[in-house]
């Protein structure tokens, strides 16, 4: 985001920038996103993967089949929660995965053994399972076996089309009521005025034709600052430049 609008910065010359232009750009910036993150350099750019049970937390790449194995204590209720979704800004599931939960105790020296029979379960299109009648206070081995699909993928990219539909629309409008009265009050002759300066009545001169204050000119700084600034003699409209 903040490469797009030092884009809008930077165009800030004699010749106004094209603001459709760059947001129908960034419109788009998905599809090339997406691209770069599907290449074999891409991996740097990659989603993700996440596997979440309780406070437990895994992750792996966003399309990789390999199990995943976090270890988790069972609550007083008897119960576990387990989440399969992609690592993204808005929920979106990752269904119809298998998982084995295996009741678990420290081994004599490393490691864990099993302690009791394993439990298979299957995650629904929700991307949530809650698990319950297991033992409170147990610890648990849980595995996921994920297969995500193409569609699945596709869901993940599809689900950030909204959330580039807000921000264009925020572009949008900080462009009309931010950058294009900067632009104009930046470029000669976009508004009548000199570069930086916004004419001003000149309430009073000294005895050389000077004003003896004026508002400071810089739309950035503090309204309200007065600071000496000459007008020119024949300045008939009484007017500071």
């Amino acid at each position: 985001m903040s490469i797009l609008m030092g884009e809008i910065v930077g165009n800030l010359t004699a010749k106004q920038p094209d603001a459709q232009v760059i947001v129908s750009d960034f419109k788009k910036c998905l599809k090339d996103y997406r691209e770069h993150a599907e290449a074999w350099y891409g991996g740097v750019l990659d989603a993700e993967q996440q596997f979440k049970v309780g406070d437990e937390v895994g992750t792996q790449d966003k399309d990789s089949k390999k199990e995943n194995t976090l270890y988790a204590n069972c609550p007083a209720n008897g119960k576990l929660t387990l989440v399969h979704s992609f690592e993204s800004a808005r929920f979106v599931p990752i269904g119809n995965t298998p998982v084995r939960l295996v009741p678990v105790v420290d081994g004599r020296f490393t490691g864990k053994n099993e302690a009791g029979p394993e439990i298979n379960k299957t995650i629904d299109s929700t991307g949530i399972l809650e698990v319950t009648g297991l033992t409170p206070n147990q610890q648990y081995k849980i595995t996921f076996f994920p297969n995500p699909t193409r569609a699945q993928i596709d869901s993940l990219f599809n689900s950030y089309q909204g959330v580039i539909g807000d921000l264009s629309g925020w572009l949008q409008t900080e462009w009309s009521t931010s950058f294009l009265p900067l632009w104009q009050a930046s470029i000669p002759g976009a508004n009548g005025t000199t570069p930086g300066h916004h004419q001003q009545p000149c309430p009073s001169r000294d005895l050389l034709g000077q004003c003896t204050w004026r508002t400071n000119p810089h739309p950035s700084r503090a309204k309200g600052t007065l600071l000496p600034f000459p007008c020119r003699a024949s300045d008939h409209h009484q007017r500071c430049l």
